[in-house]
């Protein structure tokens, strides 16, 4: 059973991991969510301050926290292709695939849910603590509190692999590359979290603009899940006649491309954020910044002292599935 053990000294994320696997053994999605967003930001701090850690041991305790995240990421994909299946299959007829699909998501959704949870026990998580404390050399605050160069170094890294990631992916609709640039922008924005966290620099409004396009990529990705389980079950012609497929398949596909559209629009906010990460100095990059904002007029909302929030545009969609509403879109799944 999962306890929250005194873990003076230690970051408070791990505190925070702790509470959220009792949610998780109580069949709370919403714990399940948490925890594994705990478990990415614990992953970077441990990643930032690894020269105040014993190698070896906190290699161990990294292991245990990925293994953990694996789990727990199979459980929440079950679950958010349950409830996207439900959402789409309210706006075609209804048909037998999608009938067979709805079945199979809460079989699997079940078993997952059973498996996550012994999964988790196995790993003990509970001992954490100990082994953090057992693997720090100096005091885990400051192994956190880094210094500015690090933390500057840090950021250029996340910064220039997502540059990297949107590079390869391009301007046509790659699945797999898509969803490499949607972790790739998430590192990075756990990383600006943790500078913002250290007292170091980040531009208002980029935290925002980088999560906007990990919860576009990320619906995307739930949609292509749920695409390639449908032509799974196509491939069985005893079971599902495959004419009856294509309704909600071409729903899918439709709000695929339109989320892909926004994305590509939002490509340019995103490498003049990298840029900015890129910097040495924050006046350097503030300059950049605005320099930016004058060639991307939609990042003024980025310029420093800028409070106001963004207002969602969103791109228009098929004639053939005019019905969606893109706020519901995205909504299906949040994202942290």
């Amino acid at each position: 059973m999962f306890r929250s053990n005194s873990t003076a000294g230690i970051s408070p994320q791990l505190n925070n991991l702790l509470a959220h696997l009792e949610g998780v053994r109580d069949g709370s999605t919403q714990a399940v969510h948490k925890a594994r967003v705990t478990i990415r930001r614990l992953r970077e701090e441990f990643l930032l301050a690894a020269p105040r850690f014993d190698e070896d041991e906190l290699a161990r305790v990294q292991r245990r926290l990925k293994r953990a995240a694996r789990a727990l990421s199979r459980l929440r994909d079950a679950d958010v292709g349950q409830q996207l299946l439900e959402s789409v299959t309210a706006r075609v007829p209804p048909d037998s695939a999608a009938a067979r699909l709805r079945a199979l998501l809460i079989d699997e959704r079940e078993a997952l849910w059973r498996r996550a949870i012994k999964r988790l026990d196995a790993l003990d998580l509970n001992a954490l603590p100990e082994r953090v404390a057992r693997a720090r050399r100096r005091r885990l605050r400051r192994a956190i509190g880094i210094g500015r160069t690090s933390l500057r170094r840090h950021l250029s890294s996340r910064a220039d692999n997502v540059r990297q990631a949107i590079a390869h992916a391009g301007g046509v609709y790659f699945p797999n590359r898509l969803h490499k640039a949607r972790i790739a922008i998430k590192r990075l924005r756990y990383a600006v979290e943790l500078a913002d966290r250290a007292g170091g620099w980040r531009p208002p409004g980029a935290l925002g603009r980088l999560k906007n396009a990990q919860e576009v990529l990320g619906a995307a990705h739930d949609r292509q899940m749920l695409l390639d389980r449908l032509a799974g079950l196509r491939a069985q012609p005893e079971e599902v006649d495959p004419t009856e497929v294509t309704p909600l398949e071409q729903l899918l596909r439709d709000e695929i491309h339109a989320l892909h559209r926004e994305y590509i629009g939002l490509r340019e906010e995103i490498l003049a954020i990298c840029d900015v990460g890129s910097q040495p100095e924050p006046r350097t990059a503030k300059r950049l910044l605005l320099v930016a904002g004058v060639a991307v007029p939609s990042l003024a909302l980025l310029r420093l002292g800028s409070t106001s929030p963004r207002t969602r545009q969103y791109p228009s969609l098929p004639s053939n599935a005019h019905e969606l509403s893109q706020t519901a879109v995205l909504r299906t799944r949040t994202r942290s």
